[in-house]
């Protein structure tokens, strides 16, 4: 029995670490453009928002949710959100022609090797990240409940963590 919970306690104390959580940053992962050319998670950060999602085109709550980000892009970007999809399809032609048939006007990106998943800890999918221009996680969701509903969240999330740029303009009373 004691080893059993040795053994749990092992586990639960590697999932916390490994977890990316609101206020720690993100691991940079290493996916695919639909080209083949290899990018770095972190070549998105630095100057607004990102809101990383992770999905497939066989999940019919990712193809909802990719679609609202679409229709929703312009309030997305008036924020200062910029989307990054990362598919864990197997081929990127699959990826490639989803994006082009759904006429996706966002980044999106490919790994077959689900190696986002796994450094991320994502137990669900669509799984969206909100980081901060530092990497800095400040909203993990997995499932999807509607655009509204993580809309609220995220508006929430960026009044209490406003870029440089809003606090100076709140500052002088812009």
């Amino acid at each position: 029995m004691s080893k059993y919970l040795v053994f749990s306690c092992f586990l639960l104390a590697i999932f916390i670490l490994v977890t990316p959580v609101q206020g720690n940053a993100l691991a940079p992962v290493n996916v695919n453009d639909l080209e083949s050319n290899q990018v770095s998670t972190d070549d998105f950060l630095g100057e607004g928002y990102i809101l990383f999602e992770i999905w497939a085109t066989w999940c019919p709550a990712c193809v909802i949710s990719l679609r609202d980000f679409q229709d929703n892009l312009e309030v997305l970007q008036e924020k200062r959100i910029e989307i990054v999809a990362i598919s864990l399809d197997d081929r990127a032609n699959t990826v490639k022609s989803f994006q082009e048939n759904n006429n996706i006007e966002f980044i999106v990106l490919h790994d077959p090797n689900s190696s986002s998943a796994l450094q991320w800890n994502i137990r669900a999918i669509p799984s969206v990240f909100l980081v901060a221009p530092d990497g800095e996680v400040l909203l993990k969701k997995e499932g999807y409940t509607g655009f509204e509903n993580l809309w609220k969240e995220i508006k929430e999330v960026i009044e209490n963590n406003p870029l440089p740029e809003e606090e100076v303009s709140a500052d002088n009373g812009n």
